[in-house]
């Protein structure tokens, strides 16, 4: 696998369309983040523009992940709502060129 990033989402579409992972809900249990983690890759949270969202960024605060913030029109919920507007490659370039590493960064992000 010569991916050098994983992508982490709350919904299963998300994933399968940017062939990512899901996680199933805005929560990272523990034994998600272990098998995340034992990718061995960087670690990409891409959370739904929402309220919930947010508690997927704390849960990658928590695991020292980084959240990507794409700027995507207010209409766009997700990353499939993205796919089906932009499409793959735009809506991929607009994840990891708008990604943050800085713990205190991605809070004013989120706040935002």
């Amino acid at each position: 696998w010569e991916r050098k990033f994983v992508l982490v989402f709350e919904g299963s579409i998300d994933a399968i369309l940017m062939e990512g992972v899901a996680v199933l809900t805005n929560e990272v249990s523990p034994e998600q983040a272990l098998q995340i983690n034992s990718l061995g890759k960087k670690v990409i949270v891409v959370p739904d523009q929402d309220k919930p969202g947010k508690t997927l960024i704390n849960h990658a605060l928590n695991n020292e992940w980084s959240v990507a913030f794409p700027n995507w029109n207010e209409d766009i919920k997700d990353a499939a709502d993205a796919v089906k507007k932009y499409g793959k490659l735009t809506t991929l370039i607009s994840i990891v060129m708008n990604v943050e590493d800085n713990p205190l960064k991605i809070k004013l992000r989120m706040k935002l």
